[in-house]
């Protein structure tokens, strides 16, 4: 089944200093708004083999960037959805132990319950980046 996944991440507070190069700094929330079974604007698509009323696991990262002047905290992504919570914490471990590293080689279900090794980009790879959580997080299809 097709799923879309939508997710918000809202600034809540951002502060700048008029002067070019001057200090800055932002602070946002991430959340997953819901998983759904039809179409919605905005959202990331998976293919699944789950049902509407099913439960599905996302890994949710939060994390840190900026740069020699500021900082930005509360930034978030969704990594994957996954069929299975054993599927997530499989790939948490995966990531959890190459966080070092800028690209990530992990083990993702695609189209069902199909597996690919797929190449993704570490977004707390970085000199400014940091790592604030990794979470699996449960949510119902809608």
């Amino acid at each position: 089944m097709k799923l879309y996944v939508k997710s918000n991440e809202i600034c809540e507070e951002h502060y700048q200093e008029p002067e070019e190069f001057g200090e800055w700094s932002s602070t946002y929330s991430f959340e997953i708004e819901g998983v759904y079974s039809t179409p919605q604007e905005y959202s990331e698509e998976f293919i699944l083999d789950v049902q509407k009323g099913d439960t599905v696991y996302a890994l949710v990262l939060t994390y840190s960037t900026g740069d020699s002047f500021g900082s930005a905290i509360g930034r978030g992504e969704l990594i994957w959805l996954f069929s299975e919570k054993e599927y997530a914490e499989r790939v948490y471990y995966e990531y959890m132990n190459n966080i070092e590293k800028s690209s990530l080689h992990l083990m993702l279900e695609i189209d069902g319950k199909k597996f690919k090794r797929t190449k993704i980009g570490n977004i707390v790879y970085g000199w400014f980046e940091n790592l604030s959580s990794l979470d699996i997080e449960e949510y119902t299809v809608l």
